[in-house]
Formats: structure tokens, sequence, C-alpha cells
């Protein structure tokens, strides 16, 4: 998921904070997620403060309290980043979970993760999300061992 719509300005990128517009649009993600049966148990969160932001109203919205890991290496990586962060932080028991992040790092890794034939163009807005099927275990997590399945934009 990429983080929700933010303010323009603030003291640095990484304080940015999310507007009414991007509260309501992680709200309204959550209720679509809720609607879906999906509710993470772990999630991996960005260190930014939209990021967090977007977590907290998101999993609000769903009424749950998934094991939230909030990791630098996500504000400051790249998709391989943060495909290491998800093979290393994630439990193997761990059915559903989560990554709020930023673009392009979250746009460009739903699309690595996809198998090739089954390659479909993601795009992330802000509070958009991918959601994909990983047959592996996490700390198996490879480029192209994934389906996506769904997704949500924020308006759709």
């Amino acid at each position: 998921m990429r983080h929700a719509k933010t303010e323009s300005l603030a003291g640095s990128d990484h304080d940015r904070q999310l507007t009414e517009r991007g509260r309501h649009d992680a709200r309204t993600a959550g209720a679509w997620l809720s609607e879906q049966g999906l509710s993470p148990a772990v999630v991996l969160v960005s260190s930014a403060v939209r990021a967090r932001q977007t977590s907290d109203e998101v999993w609000a919205a769903m009424a749950t309290t998934p094991d939230v890991r909030v990791l630098e290496s996500l504000y400051l990586g790249d998709e391989d980043d943060a495909m290491e962060a998800i093979a290393t932080e994630i439990p193997a028991g761990a059915a559903i979970v989560a990554v709020v992040g930023h673009n392009p790092t979250v746009t460009m890794l739903a699309n690595l993760l996809q198998v090739e034939g089954d390659r479909a163009d993601i795009a992330l807005p802000t509070a958009a999300l991918a959601v994909l099927s990983v047959p592996t275990d996490w700390a198996d997590l490879a480029p192209g061992v994934a389906t996506l399945i769904s997704g949500y934009r924020a308006g759709d």
C-alpha cells in the first residue's frame, strides 16, 4: 500500500503529515480491506510520519490491531530493500501481511513480485493498494513469485 495524501510542505520530507483527505482515504481503504476479509497479522511500515499515520487510520477503520513494525529501510530503501524487509521481518506463519510505504518503491515492488506471464501493470497512487498472493514462505520471497489478486484505489 502506498501512503495516503499528504501536506505539500513540512519541516522535512520525513515529517509530512496526512491531509484530511488522506485520513479519509486511508480509512476507506481499511473498510475495503475489511470487506474483503483481508486482516493482516503483520504490517511493515515506513518510518515516515505519513506512512505511520496511514497505517494507523487503516487499522483503526478495520478495528484490528496487527503487529506493526516501523522500518527506516522502507523510507530510505528501494524495492529490493522492501523485499528483503519482508523476507526477514515476516514470521513464517503469517498468512496475510501488509507493507505501507512510498512510490516509486511500492509500485515497483508490486510489479517486481508478479509472475512474469501473469504480470499486470500496477500503478499505486496515494492510498492505493495491490493484493498479491505469494505461494512461497516469506523467507523465500523473490521476483516473479506472486499473482495479483485484486487492488484498491481511493475513490473507486
